[in-house]
């Protein structure tokens, strides 16, 4: 549909991933893992040649290339998204959330944003996981008796939320135990290449 190519070609524009970077730079400057690249730039080169050089180039530079993620994402009811922190080369993610419009529309919908979590006060930092993948649910289990969750975001109509992938990212999407459910989102990552 000519609003989602619309959507897509906006975070797809240079000038609108430089006023993402600066609004969240200062706190990417934090990420120890990230500290090495000051700069990162969108590209839209087709060619794997061309992108390959230019990643060389740029790399001597301290300059990374960044490439849009773009995706519709569907949840069933009995589905989640086990608990992770991301990719390595994924930089920022925001998801934007399209719950149903009807009126048989369930007020536990509210309750299907993404859930975020830290670790408790007090223990360890061997927590922290750079290379992540997603958990098994004995995996999950161990890692949620040192985790608090400290945030849910509200799945509420045309909400943006987004973060940044560290160490400590950790999220999941809980299970939707609705019957017959579908939660709606669309998830836009930037990607280093």
């Amino acid at each position: 549909k000519k609003f989602y190519l619309n959507l897509y070609n906006e975070f797809n524009n240079p000038k609108t991933f430089k006023k993402i970077f600066k609004f969240v730079q200062p706190e990417l400057d934090k990420i120890e893992e990230r500290q090495k690249n000051k700069k990162y730039i969108l590209v839209n080169i087709k060619n794997k040649f061309l992108t390959k050089l230019s990643k060389f180039i740029l790399n001597m530079f301290n300059i990374s290339i960044v490439k849009i993620g773009f995706e519709f994402s569907l949840i069933k009811d009995g589905c989640y998204i086990p608990l992770h922190t991301d990719k390595t080369n994924k930089l920022i993610s925001l998801m934007i959330y399209f719950p149903h419009t009807d009126e048989n529309k369930s007020i536990n919908e509210i309750d299907w944003g993404t859930c975020f979590y830290k670790i408790k006060n007090g223990k360890e930092k061997n927590l922290e996981l750079w290379k992540s993948s997603f958990m098994d649910e004995i995996q999950a289990a161990n890692y949620m008796k040192n985790l608090e969750k400290f945030y849910q975001s509200k799945f509420t109509k045309n909400k943006l939320v987004g973060f940044l992938k560290s160490k400590n990212s950790y999220h999941n999407i809980e299970k939707i135990l609705k019957k017959n459910a579908l939660r709606r989102s669309i998830n836009i990552n930037y990607y280093i290449q």
